[in-house]
């Protein structure tokens, strides 16, 4: 499992950031007036989440302590995806999963009684394509000929089928590689790769690690809105 962490920086480039913080003042103001008296404790819950921008609500939420006040017997369980926590929930590790829209339609395909419970977050800017620009890639039909990795079946899978489709570039034409999401970071800075299709808080680390001069960050904002979801 990987470390808890309990900050999230402000410099993502996220469009839905402003979105988030409204859910968060409504929620913490909805729980100031759930009344003075403590709520008897509920029976447990796992809930299986990633971190990252779009879930950060959850987070937010019990740092600040607000699900113990109300009595929630929460346990947040650390998953480095939306899609793997949500196989968590299929496999009856957890009873609540936090997940990008994706994964979630994938799976409700196999099962019929998945629920989609609450937005958390949506963005059209937290998902793009890193590329090598020293591997001489400088534009989109670049990529011909290129490995791009990815996640299969999550969000960043589909925006990279998006952004193929967009630019008049058949799958055909580079060699998708599909990958654990914690592993997409190393691969593209060990050279691995020629391309990435990633998120936050990934796209951050590997700019830091690289430098500008020796990437290419293809956005590509309206042309997919991502959005992250409570399911059980």
């Amino acid at each position: 499992m990987h470390d808890r962490q309990r900050s999230v920086s402000p410099g993502w480039p996220v469009t839905g950031r402003y979105r988030c913080l409204l859910i968060v003042i409504l929620m913490l103001g909805a729980l100031a007036l759930a009344g003075c008296e403590k709520p008897a404790a509920s029976p447990p819950v796992t809930l299986a989440a990633p971190h990252s921008i779009l879930p950060a609500l959850i987070w937010l939420t019990a740092d600040l302590g607000y699900f113990d006040e109300q009595g929630l017997n929460l346990k947040l369980q650390t998953y480095p995806s939306g899609k793997r926590a949500l196989a968590a929930l299929m496999r009856g590790e957890a009873e609540l999963a936090a997940t990008a829209e994706t994964p979630f339609v994938i799976a409700s395909f196999k099962r019929d009684d998945l629920r989609l419970y609450a937005t958390l977050g949506q963005s059209d800017n937290e998902v793009s394509i890193l590329a090598r620009r020293d591997h001489g890639i400088t534009a989109p039909p670049d990529l011909r000929g290129k490995t791009v990795a990815t996640q299969e079946g999550s969000a960043i899978h589909f925006f990279l089928t998006s952004f193929l489709l967009f630019h008049r570039i058949s799958e055909t034409d580079i060699n998708i590689r599909f990958m654990k999401v914690e592993d997409l970071a190393p691969a593209l800075v060990n050279g691995d790769i020629d391309a990435v299709s990633i998120r936050e808080p990934y796209r951050t680390r590997i700019r830091k690690q690289l430098g500008d001069d020796r990437l290419v960050d293809f956005h590509a904002r309206g042309l997919y809105t991502k959005t992250y979801n409570l399911v059980g």
